[in-house]
């Protein structure tokens, strides 16, 4: 089991966050916004340009260097975005600041920068990042995003003065479990409205992205097989249709055609005959 969750509250913000859990009230809507401290995507390395080759181009090419390559199967794209978690820092520290609409003074952003600093370092990595997640998650301080969706909520929430609010990606590795892999899979479209949608509530909970993961394979596997016996529901319901009626009705049409032809071929064999006795 992790060790609990190491974050210093004031006494005053302690009770108020047990009197919140404990009272009717509905959680606070977080679905309007917020400073971002999402990492900018790194720069690609940048290539020199290429020198022309010294090989003339009126040369033929020969009979190797025809022939195509074949080029390796390509891993799927990655999604626009990033696994990442909201996390309230107005409610979670006891803090003043992000209260109002004005803009944030340099020494409050360089404080919630520090607190910043000490949230990462309290959360750790690998699955222990996930269970003090949900953690944060337990006490409505926190929720799931994704890094695009993060910068235009922490700017809506610092406008409206909901609080300051800052966005934490996961790790790269979840012991041993590839996080780019399960946003994959969460972001996948499967083909099927019903389960799409599935995905999407799933992806939104409060819960630890690998959870996320079992289960959204669960529901992939329950569709599968439910496409299965449709699809063979269908084929048995075809054959019982065919069994019962259509299929006489077929043969009696290829039965009329056969004695047509029958009748045909009997005319056909009497003209040749009635023109053989009239050569002789």
């Amino acid at each position: 089991m992790p060790q609990s969750l190491n974050i210093k509250l004031s006494s005053s913000h302690a009770q108020s966050l047990r009197s919140h859990k404990q009272s009717s009230r509905p959680p606070l809507d977080l679905n309007e916004g917020l400073v971002t401290l999402s990492m900018p995507p790194p720069t690609p390395p940048s290539t020199p340009p290429s020198t022309p080759s010294s090989t003339p181009s009126s040369m033929p090419p020969s009979s190797t260097q025809q022939s195509t390559p074949i080029t390796p199967p390509q891993p799927p794209p990655n999604p626009p975005s990033k696994p990442c978690v909201l996390i309230n820092l107005t409610k979670l520290f006891g803090l003043s600041i992000g209260q109002t609409p004005a803009p944030l003074t340099p020494a409050e952003s360089l404080h919630i920068s520090s607190l910043t600093k000490q949230l990462h370092t309290t959360l750790g990595t690998g699955s222990t990042f996930g269970h003090r997640v949900v953690e944060l998650y337990n006490l409505n301080v926190a929720r799931p995003s994704s890094s695009v969706e993060a910068c235009r909520i922490i700017d809506t929430m610092r406008r409206l003065g909901r609080g300051a609010w800052v966005g934490v990606e996961y790790p790269e590795d979840m012991d041993g479990v590839d996080t780019m892999e399960c946003w994959r899979i969460l972001n996948r479209n499967y083909g099927s409205g019903c389960v799409n949608r599935i995905v999407v509530w799933v992806r939104n909970c409060c819960r630890d992205i690998v959870w996320k993961v079992g289960l959204v394979e669960e529901v992939e596997r329950l569709a599968t097989r439910e496409g299965r016996w449709k699809r063979d529901s269908d084929m048995k319901s075809a054959l019982r249709a065919w069994r019962g009626g259509e299929r006489e009705r077929k043969l009696d049409k290829l039965y009329e055609v056969r004695d047509v032809f029958e009748r045909r071929l009997e005319l056909a064999r009497e003209r040749g005959g009635r023109m053989e006795e009239e050569r002789r």
